[in-house]
């Protein structure tokens, strides 16, 4: 079946409309980003262990930095599909040579995740006085 001549250029016209529409989704980003931390503040000192959950997208399989306050945790895994990342929050400043880790006080520590494909927005968590 043949078309008439003005039906086949009013095809054309449509899709070539079509190819060339602005988008209107917002690209997605291509380094990680943090969503949330559960939890988001926990106790300060060595006695209390805190297990964080970073929940986001973009984190690689293997190999992810996390960042808390100025203290790296290299070498990460993350969990279903690249949204999950578990840590526990340093509680200690690691210390070169002789002098003793310097304990954490409480305060607001920025954490970031870092991939080969960036580095993440901070999100902060806040260590507290006592239990």
């Amino acid at each position: 079946m043949r078309l008439p001549p003005a039906a086949v250029v009013s095809l054309i016209g449509a899709n070539l409309a079509c190819s060339h529409a602005p988008r209107t989704e917002a690209p997605a980003p291509l380094g990680p980003v943090i969503e949330s931390l559960a939890p988001s503040q926990g106790p300060a000192g060595t006695a209390y262990p805190i297990e964080i959950i970073v929940t986001g997208t973009g984190f690689a399989p293997q190999g992810n930095i996390v960042t808390f306050g100025d203290i790296s945790i290299p070498d990460l895994a993350s969990g279903e599909g690249g949204t999950r990342i578990m840590f526990f929050a340093p509680k200690e400043r690691p210390s070169n040579g002789e002098v003793p880790p310097f304990v954490l006080t409480p305060g607001q520590f920025g954490v970031t995740v870092t991939t080969v494909q960036g580095t993440s927005n901070t999100v902060n968590f806040a260590l507290t006085r006592g239990p």
